[in-house]
């Protein structure tokens, strides 16, 4: 449920953003580029390692009733 409850805010939010860009881009005198527009920032991302995907793999087995041999 906390996922949904994040989708809808996030959805909200992208609904609130585009009325207001709409309501600014329609008083504007010039019309802004697109690309500065939609640029996105990139995400800093980082690898996980053999240790972290194990682990994730032997909880995610074990929430499903396996047993580790």
């Amino acid at each position: 449920m906390a996922g949904a409850a994040a989708r809808a805010e996030a959805a909200h939010t992208s609904a609130i953003v585009q009325a207001y860009m709409t309501a600014a881009l329609t008083r504007a005198k010039r019309m802004p580029r697109l690309e500065t527009l939609t640029r996105r920032r990139p995400r800093k991302t980082r690898t996980q390692s053999r240790e972290e995907l194990q682990a994730m793999c032997d909880a995610l087995a074990g929430a499903w009733g396996a047993h580790k041999e």
